[in-house]
């Protein structure tokens, strides 16, 4: 089926991009360091404003317990991308770069098969 119409939602501003992030990275975790909020904002502000984004990228960034990893999230090409359709597929690139080399199989072999095999 294809569609004609199309719609554009607005971007977040910077403090719904950062509730969105609350929500999906966890509450209780927030109370920490000044540096990890630094941090987790400047990746924050890679992500545009593009919900999907920053839910993928607190994904990410909850399995990550030491600020050289959040830094080293901040300082990847892929977030330096400046259209935003792409945000989220570089973010989702980021997420598969990170998972344990046992999921990353998992997933390429699970990636080989149709979109309706069951």
């Amino acid at each position: 089926m294809d569609s004609a119409n199309t719609g554009d939602l607005p971007f977040l501003c910077e403090a719904d991009s950062w509730k969105v992030f609350q929500q999906n990275f966890g509450f209780a975790r927030l109370g920490m360091d000044p540096e990890f909020l630094q941090v987790g904002n400047e990746i924050l502000k890679k992500c545009g404003g593009v919900p999907l984004a920053i839910k993928v990228i607190a994904g990410v960034l909850r399995g990550m317990e030491k600020l050289e990893e959040w830094k080293s999230i901040r300082d990847s090409s892929l977030l330096d991308v400046k259209c935003e359709e792409h945000r989220v597929s570089a973010c989702s690139w980021l997420s598969y770069f990170h998972l344990p080399h046992h999921l990353k199989q998992c997933l390429t072999h699970c990636s080989i098969f149709p979109e309706d095999t069951q």
